[in-house]
């Protein structure tokens, strides 16, 4: 990959298919049809990103503004899928991402942290969120239902200080 420039560009619904094709060849979850067919509608579009190298995707993010749990006017951010195709790995694709939607999130000054889950046997991803500065705030058991194991880790990444 070494001279190809990643380049970080709107999930649309010209290449939403594309999507479907990542997800399936990097996460053990499969995604319904209402998932895919109602992203771009429900989800503010700034949050669903592709990586392209070379004009061909083989990166993505998805995450979602929610209503934050513990803080009545605030939201956070849930990472639902974060995905690099296997021989672009280890390329700084992911980071890129990342990177990309934890700056749109720290201008929004309601969005107080980003969580996301992991499954437990996952401790390659686990260790990249770790550096990007989210921690491990537990083991939630049987939060997947089709896949083994079934248990997942809770990481969050605080934006700013509680108010």
């Amino acid at each position: 990959m070494s001279g190809s420039k990643v380049e970080i560009g709107a999930i649309t619904p010209a290449n939403l298919q594309q999507l479907r094709v990542l997800n399936v060849a990097t996460l053990p979850v499969r995604y319904s049809d209402k998932f895919y067919n109602e992203l771009l509608d429900i989800y503010d579009r700034d949050y669903l990103q592709f990586a392209f190298v070379n004009g061909f995707v083989v990166g993505g993010v998805c995450a979602r503004i929610e209503d934050h749990p513990e803080m009545a006017s605030k939201k956070r951010l849930y990472i639902m899928t974060l995905n690099v195709l296997a021989p672009y790995r280890r390329n700084g694709i992911a980071s890129k991402l990342l990177d990309h939607i934890v700056k749109l999130a720290e201008k929004d000054e309601n969005i107080q942290d980003i969580y996301l889950h992991v499954q437990t046997s996952n401790q390659v991803a686990k260790s990249f969120y770790e550096r990007h500065n989210f921690e491990d705030k537990g083991i939630i058991n049987d939060y997947y239902k089709r896949i083994d194991p079934p248990h997942c880790f809770l990481l969050v990444r605080n934006l700013r200080q509680e108010s």
